[in-house]
């Protein structure tokens, strides 16, 4: 009994061991934890912007004809080129002059469109340097995590070790007691004898 006793409280002094441990990897799953949502926190303004330069992008295309940019870019250059090389009456300078007119205002709108998009880039770009020092957090969170489960189980494992040879130490216990009882009997059968 006093054997298992003695394996009960070094059990019991590995358990605290791993248990501070535990904990201790559980404090910097908790920091990291922390340190993740912080970085992923800076993701969610990034993509409102994102997603407000797409509905500019958006509107911007409503108001836009089915032409493509190189086609209005062209089309530009020889209204330009017709305008200067060729004579013309003011009633057709007129409506020339408009068109070159529209064609700049749609240029524009593509130009616009261009400066969105490399701005989006950019903050994708930068969202991705965020997404990846959150898996970096995620990743360590997760082995630390992984090593705290793993400690735990041991942990465990003492746990019910502590709890058999507890069980078991009782018992010698009580069969140490029963058969005390009965000597104490036997002597009474001698001194009465």
């Amino acid at each position: 009994r006093d054997a298992l006793h003695e394996k009960v409280r070094k059990a019991r002094e590995e358990v605290n061991q791993i248990k501070t441990e535990r904990d201790t990897l559980n404090e910097k799953v908790k920091q990291l934890k922390q340190q993740r949502d912080a970085v992923r926190v800076n993701v969610a303004p990034i993509m409102a912007e994102v997603n407000a330069l797409n509905e500019k992008i958006e509107a911007i295309k409503k108001n836009l004809p089915r032409i493509n940019y190189r086609q209005a870019k062209k089309e530009l250059e020889e209204l330009e080129f017709k305008i200067a090389t060729t004579t013309v009456d003011i009633q057709e300078e007129k409506r020339l002059v408009e068109q070159v007119k529209h064609l700049e205002i749609q240029l524009s709108g593509f130009k616009k469109i261009d400066a969105y998009h490399k701005k989006i880039k950019e903050l994708l770009e930068h969202r991705k340097t965020f997404d990846a020092q959150a898996d970096v957090y995620h990743k360590e969170l997760t082995e630390y995590a992984k090593k705290s489960q793993d400690l735990h189980a041991v942990m465990m494992d003492k746990l019910n070790t502590i709890k058999k040879d507890r069980t078991e130490a009782d018992a010698l216990h009580q069969s140490f007691i029963k058969a005390k009882e009965q000597n104490n009997q036997i002597y009474d059968q001698i001194r009465l004898l």
